[in-house]
């Protein structure tokens, strides 16, 4: 819209506002419009402001943007970029591709070595000449069969270049201020040297195992939502490869009968907890498996109040909710489907850390009709998921620092 403006030459509030209604853009017009002037939180509207903005050292703006709300509350624009014109942003992180001069690149392998500006003049052994025994001399008399010791580009080194990489891709400017540029030759690699082992002399074609595959139906629907992320885990975590995090969760019965927990009562701690929330205990169920004809879902915890059903995702002590749709989809699937029995009015979500107090999650309690955007969120993925399980080929990513199978995948490769 701004460069339809400039390009129609219109300046002033009232004209952008009616080029915004003709081209159908009210909406962004408006989202503009408040980021030019405070709210009544300006924090939060500086927040937003930064974010739309793509600024991110936030953090720097904000606390300039406090100071200048406490000089002036009432018009804090002038301060704010009065404080900013003194502040230095950090450093951005280096990017780029990493490179060596040759002389330090001596020694290391790699599939694909690039040599840049390969011309005359640029790549030197940085030689110098003998003090005693000038590089004359060495052509006069009894010295006439020593080797001259400055030779430019010695054969050693187009080798040492020439070896660098499986490949070499030599790499020269055309022309540069004093007219043309003529490359150098190109290195010519070695002979291969003789297999040193059995392993060497075999064909070169290395045996690689196939990717496992299975048959089998997924365990629950979370090893579905895993798979996404890596067959080659998902399938390797369903196998007790380590021993497992006991949940604490696992020492009350299921279901949950106070009357019968008279030793968990004497503890110091848990004691006075399963006191305090008696009436989410009494008659929970625990880690309850409900199967289903194209998958199975593993409740964490389970209790009906007459037409009502709360279901509990229990937690680790301290631990924070995790039912985002990216990392849980058990609780969203069930919620559905007990949305849809004809026994159940309403359902309640709860996230519940040990020793800590149940905390509702989303709308809390939901009931028929209601929206579930998490649901549909989840349901295309899982589609992908169960189309696509069978195979469990590794799958790299960010969510390999988190693994804890040490490296298994690419173990299998080499």
């Amino acid at each position: 819209m701004g460069r339809k403006a400039l390009r129609l030459g219109l300046a002033g509030e009232e004209a952008l506002r009616a080029l915004a209604e003709r081209e159908g853009l009210e909406a962004e017009w408006e989202a503009f419009l408040r980021l030019r002037t405070p709210g009544p939180d300006p924090e939060a509207w500086a927040e937003a402001a930064l974010e739309a903005l793509g600024v991110e050292a936030k953090e720097v703006f904000l606390s300039r943007f406090r100071m200048a709300l406490r000089v002036d509350r009432g018009e804090p624009l002038a301060w704010w970029r009065s404080l900013l014109l003194d502040e230095v942003l950090p450093p951005e992180v280096g990017r780029g591709v990493a490179v060596l001069p040759p002389l330090r690149a001596t020694g290391v392998r790699a599939r694909r070595a690039y040599v840049l500006e390969w011309v005359a003049g640029r790549y030197t052994l940085g030689e110098r000449e003998d003090y005693f025994l000038l590089e004359d001399l060495r052509e006069q008399g009894l010295l006439k069969g020593l080797p001259r010791r400055l030779r430019g580009l010695d054969p050693l080194f187009l080798e040492e270049l020439s070896t660098r990489g499986e490949e070499v891709v030599l790499l020269y400017p055309e022309a540069g201020p004093g007219g043309p540029v003529e490359p150098l030759a190109a290195g010519e690699r070695p002979e291969a040297l003789p297999p040193a082992s059995r392993l060497e002399a075999l064909p070169q074609a290395p045996f690689r195992p196939a990717h496992p595959t299975s048959p089998a139906s997924p365990p629950h629907v979370e090893a579905l939502r895993r798979y996404l992320e890596c067959p080659f885990r998902a399938y390797l975590e369903r196998y007790p490869l380590r021993d497992g995090e006991e949940s604490p969760w696992r020492a009350l019965p299921s279901p949950v009968d106070l009357g019968a927990l008279g030793g968990l009562f004497a503890d110091g701690r848990v004691g006075p907890w399963l006191r305090a929330h008696g009436a989410h205990l009494q008659g929970l169920r625990l880690y309850v498996l409900w199967p289903g004809r194209r998958y199975r879902l593993r409740l964490d915890g389970v209790r009906w109040e007459g037409r009502a059903v709360h279901l509990y995702r229990l937690l680790g002590e301290g631990a924070e909710p995790d039912l985002s749709p990216k990392r849980r989809w058990t609780e969203w699937l069930a919620l559905k489907a007990l949305l849809q029995r004809e026994d159940v009015e309403a359902v309640h979500l709860w996230a519940w850390p040990w020793l800590g107090r149940p905390r509702p999650v989303g709308k809390g309690v939901y009931r028929k009709g209601d929206a579930l955007p998490a649901f549909k969120e989840v349901e295309p993925l899982l589609e992908k998921a169960l189309r696509s399980w069978g195979a469990f080929p590794p799958r790299p990513g960010p969510h390999c620092h988190a693994c804890g199978l040490t490296d298994l995948c690419r173990k299998e490769e080499e």
